[in-house]
């Protein structure tokens, strides 16, 4: 019989615990569950596309619910892994494309001691030029998200903010220019809300307008400036849920007068498709060719620990 109503809450006492040393891993059972993360744990699912895990938003130390059939989810311990790698020289002459095969370009990241060696593949050309406000627009109280279409699949995805300025967009300014993209991507504006739902209500002298809460625990309730705590208490919103932007302001961000994408022949990413096993918290290095000069440098990583995971199965039955 399937319950109705909000979330399962977790309960650790009814659910088994999950211990992995640094680079370990555990497939989630089949069926419904809940996973309580460790502090050095994420959740990832497999991309069988790609042919690589791939992190989900989840963070560690949250509570998720996962339906799975028993090998497209599991748990990994971040800890005693490579991770991060930046490009410190882009070089020149390589093949525009993403992978080895496409490229031609290899990455090679330094073993462990003992474990298992880490591995990534290089992405070459594709990087985004500068964003230009083409229409700053009107009556913008905060400022909007700004979203831009996806490179091709295995590229890395370009993202961007802005600021506003008597109520219209003064400056975008991308935060990671991508790698990967073949053609200048769509950008949008995106207005934001003022309100959300699960938003702490702010203080007003008038009515407002009721609040549409979902189920739990959220800061407020009862009536009066100081009123705390309590279950969907009957607050209201200072703005109930009105847009922070008109959809009539006419605002438009593009690329200005390019007409094509960035640094083609050279190495624009580099992304890790597995971070290894057994690394300890000294010094790592790493390799590419086929991409000229090309250099990049890879973090050092934390020392691995065993971290503890806890997961609720059975949670429909």
């Amino acid at each position: 019989m399937a319950r109705l109503g909000g979330p399962f809450p977790f309960n650790q006492s009814n659910s088994y615990a999950v211990s992995l040393v640094g680079g370990g891993f555990a497939y989630i059972p089949p069926g419904e569950n809940l996973v309580l993360l460790g502090n050095n744990t994420v959740l990832q699912w497999w991309d069988p596309v790609g042919d690589v895990w791939r992190g989900t938003t989840a963070v560690t130390g949250s509570v998720s619910a996962i339906s799975t059939d028993g090998y497209n989810y599991r748990i990994l311990n971040v800890t005693g892994t490579q991770g991060a790698v930046a490009v410190t020289a882009a070089g020149s002459t390589g093949t525009n494309g993403i992978g080895a095969a496409a490229t031609g370009a290899a990455i090679s990241l330094s073993a462990p001691v003992s474990g298992r060696t880490a591995r990534a593949y290089a992405i070459v050309g594709g990087s985004l030029p500068a964003l230009s406000v083409a229409q700053a627009g009107s009556g913008f109280l905060v400022p909007p998200v700004i979203l831009i279409d996806p490179p091709p699949y295995g590229g890395i995805q370009a993202t961007a903010i802005c600021t506003i300025s008597a109520g219209a967009i003064a400056t975008a300014t991308l935060v990671n220019v991508g790698a990967g993209y073949v053609n200048l991507p769509a950008v949008y504006v995106v207005p934001e809300f003022l309100d959300y739902p699960g938003s702490i209500p702010l203080t007003t002298a008038s009515a407002g307008v009721p609040p549409n809460f979902p189920p739990g625990l959220i800061a407020g309730g009862g009536t009066g400036a100081a009123a705390v705590g309590g279950i969907l208490p009957p607050q209201t919103w200072k703005y109930g849920l009105q847009l922070a932007q008109p959809l009539t302001s006419g605002a438009l961000i593009n690329f200005g007068a390019a007409t094509t994408v960035s640094g083609s022949g050279t190495l624009t990413g580099v992304v890790v498709v597995d971070g290894g096993q057994g690394y300890t918290a000294v010094a790592q290095t790493g390799t590419v060719t086929g991409v000229g000069a090309a250099t990049i440098s890879v973090a050092t990583p934390v020392a691995g620990v065993t971290d503890t995971s806890f997961i609720q199965t059975g949670i429909n039955e």
